[in-house]
């Protein structure tokens, strides 16, 4: 078998998606032996506020609680997902500010990313910018498969990584 991929960098953010996208990215990862690493990028809450310093003393030990129950949800998502995958995975967490550009700059070690659609029917997609994907992509130039916010079934993707990647080229 040859191997296509040999490190895959998944986005984690808080929203429900995460699980879908760790299982795509685990599936790949088992069938190519590839190594994975979850980077959380989630933009912190206080960036959505307008600036008010008198407000935003008051306001900020609740956006950081806030912004921690997120990303331990994250973890929790990811620690259930990977506790049997037998895989090399890694968590890894960034908070710069833009996210997609510091996802990006981590998607250079990577050979293919996984992603997602933003889920705008999710309370936390303020976490990720609407334009996330697209940032990442045209930054990166990197391979993803951008999953959909909706996705039903487990076998997205896998056809297509089969035939183009993972199976032998084959004369006729």
């Amino acid at each position: 078998m040859t191997t296509c991929y040999r490190q895959i960098l998944i986005h984690l953010d808080p929203t429900r998606a995460v699980t879908r996208r760790l299982a795509a990215a685990l599936r790949v990862a088992r069938h190519d032996g590839a190594a994975v690493t979850a980077l959380y990028a989630a933009t912190p809450s206080f960036v959505e506020l307008a600036y008010a310093p008198e407000v935003g003393s008051v306001l900020m030990p609740d956006l950081v609680e806030l912004d921690d129950r997120r990303r331990q949800w994250a973890i929790d998502a990811f620690d259930a997902a990977v506790k049997d995958a037998g895989l090399r995975v890694r968590w890894s967490q960034t908070a710069e500010v833009p996210v997609a550009l510091a996802f990006a700059q981590q998607a250079l070690y990577a050979d293919l990313m996984v992603v997602g659609q933003q889920d705008r029917g999710n309370e936390n997609a303020s976490a990720v910018p609407g334009d996330f994907v697209e940032t990442v992509l045209s930054v990166s130039g990197r391979p993803a498969p951008v999953l959909p916010s909706t996705l039903a079934g487990d076998t997205i993707g896998q056809t297509v990584w089969e035939v183009v990647c993972c199976s032998p080229v084959r004369p006729h």
